[in-house]
């Protein structure tokens, strides 16, 4: 059974108050800008770590932070990498990996 996410109930609430939602989820850009903000850093001294390529890795990606993706998650270590995605700066099995990658 594929159920709908929440973005299935924003069209009808945009319609009905005539205002555009703001999307902050991944991998809507404002979310990491927030965070940027608030650390007062610039993206490209961040490192974006996820576990999904479509959401966590697209999303940093699209605003220049660096990016690692752990396969612990829901993107296992035996997947393809998506042929029409970017690769992320490291492709780790977990943290510890990740860890010493950059050592």
């Amino acid at each position: 059974m594929v159920l709908p996410g929440g973005g299935a109930l924003v069209a009808p609430v945009e319609k009905a108050c005539g205002v555009k939602a703001i999307t902050i989820g991944k991998p809507e850009p404002f979310l990491y800008q927030m965070a940027l903000a608030d650390l007062g850093v610039a993206a490209n001294d961040c490192v974006m770590v996820g576990d999904r390529p479509d959401t966590d890795i697209l999303g940093a990606q699209r605003l220049g932070l660096q990016t690692a993706l752990v396969r612990t998650g829901r993107f296992s270590v035996d997947e393809p990498w998506p042929a029409e995605q970017a690769r992320p700066h490291w492709d780790v099995i977990d943290l510890q990996q990740l860890l010493l990658a950059w050592t």
